[in-house]
């Protein structure tokens, strides 16, 4: 079981926009250990029905749930729309979305489903499909980024309707992912 006090830590949207490096440590550990302990606690939650590790999960999903972005307004400000450590993070949040469902009330799933939507799903769309965003071939960031989408696009399906939008964006991702593939790994 792990804890962390996310109210410690800054908002990501508080970081600055002009200069990444000084506070790209601090966003991508932000990131990924609250993520973590989403995934790890609701794991331990529903593998060993452990409450108290599944009210820290679901206490740290709804807190991450509540910051404006997952993104360092550095990649904002210089027009991209997301970065890997989303892409990690968001993994551990579909996993803890679907651990933690059955102690989520339904405003907390609405809520949940709506960052997923809007903070990994969405950014992930827009740089990598509608922008075709390419950082070079042999990326794994596109794999990441487009696969911690994909995870929570899964976790939220058909849940709240919108499957239209919704299978429109998952297409779009999976031919990224697609083109990504055969342009990354030849035959040999």
């Amino acid at each position: 079981r792990r804890e962390v006090l996310l109210e410690r830590y800054p908002e990501i949207d508080s970081f600055d926009r002009r200069h990444l490096l000084p506070t790209f440590f601090t966003y991508s550990s932000l990131l990924t250990k609250a993520a973590e302990l989403v995934g790890v606690n609701s794991f331990v939650s529903a593998i060993a029905g452990d409450r108290t590790a599944g009210k820290s999960a679901k206490r740290a999903l709804l807190e991450m749930c509540r910051w404006k972005t997952f993104t360092h307004p550095w990649f904002a400000a210089n027009g991209m729309h997301t970065y890997w450590p989303v892409g990690v993070a968001s993994s551990e949040l579909a996993m803890g979305y679907d651990f933690l469902h059955p102690i989520l009330s339904s405003g907390e799933r609405a809520t949940v489903r709506r960052a997923l939507w809007e903070k990994v799903i969405l950014p992930a769309h827009r740089e990598y499909v509608l922008a075709d965003r390419v950082p070079f071939n042999t990326s794994n960031w596109i794999g990441i980024i487009i696969g911690g989408a994909l995870a929570c696009a899964g976790a939220i399906y058909g849940e709240e309707g919108g499957e239209r939008e919704m299978n429109r964006v998952i297409g779009g991702l999976l031919g990224k992912l697609r083109r990504h593939i055969a342009a990354t790994f030849t035959p040999d």
